[in-house]
């Protein structure tokens, strides 16, 4: 099934696919802080609401995506 060999090459592949998306999220999470204001602005309510998410889809990847990988589920 191919179900069965993504799941196979995504084990083979786990702690290449954690670094990278581990450094990547943590990234974005941090640049999108550096370019918020403290303005209180239209914008900045924006960066606001995009670093929440950004920390949302952060911690739903590091749980079911990321730590199956690392269990080798």
């Amino acid at each position: 099934m191919i179900g069965d060999e993504v799941t196979t090459q995504l084990n083979q592949n786990a702690d290449e696919i954690i670094e990278v998306l581990s450094t990547d999220l943590k990234n974005l999470v941090k640049h999108l802080r550096g370019f918020k204001s403290e303005n209180r602005s239209e914008l900045d309510r924006r960066f606001a609401i995009a670093i929440t998410e950004a920390e949302k889809l952060d911690a739903y990847i590091y749980v079911y995506i990321l730590g199956p990988l690392g269990s080798n589920e």
